[in-house]
């Protein structure tokens, strides 16, 4: 039975997630279907390195990376590609404030990894849960309003 245990905990002490991340889906897979979107694992948005901010609020983080299922352009191999990011706070006043953040300077720690693939992100606030949509392609930024629009309106759908 001890041998068991320390397997039990050496698995979940090996997963690859922080404590204050979850692996769980912000939109069901049905839902980004109506959207016109798919699940996809190749997540390009890296939050480890780009949520370091001057002042961290601790959250429970959520990805989900979405590419839409057709083509920017016909006969194009290009398809638009999305991280959502759900961060839930103790509190309204603390997601308040990491919106305002964002929003605000958007300062980022001296010693943080900082490109395009970070600053390209749009958000707004339901409740202590703050949503972003980002993108690590300049040629998709005029689509996070439209992105950001649907979500708002299936969250406020389903509650």
């Amino acid at each position: 039975m001890k041998k068991c245990s320390i397997f039990i905990f050496f698995i979940f002490g090996c997963t690859s997630l922080d404590a204050n991340e979850v692996e769980s889906k912000i939109l069901s897979l049905s839902v980004l279907q109506e959207m016109g979107y798919k699940e996809t694992k190749q997540n390009k948005y890296n939050g480890k390195q780009c949520d370091q901010y001057e002042v961290d609020f601790p959250a429970v983080k959520r990805y989900q990376s979405i590419k839409s299922l057709k083509a920017v352009e016909t006969d194009s191999s290009i398809y638009y590609r999305f991280t959502l990011i759900a961060e839930k706070f103790e509190n309204q006043e603390i997601a308040i404030k990491r919106l305002e953040q964002f929003i605000g300077s958007n300062k980022v720690k001296a010693n943080s990894w900082y490109s395009k693939s970070c600053s390209l992100k749009k958000g707004f606030r339901k409740g202590n849960i703050v949503y972003f949509v980002a993108t690590d392609a300049g040629m998709f930024t005029d689509q996070i309003p439209e992105i950001l629009a649907q979500l708002s309106q299936l969250l406020e759908r389903d509650s």
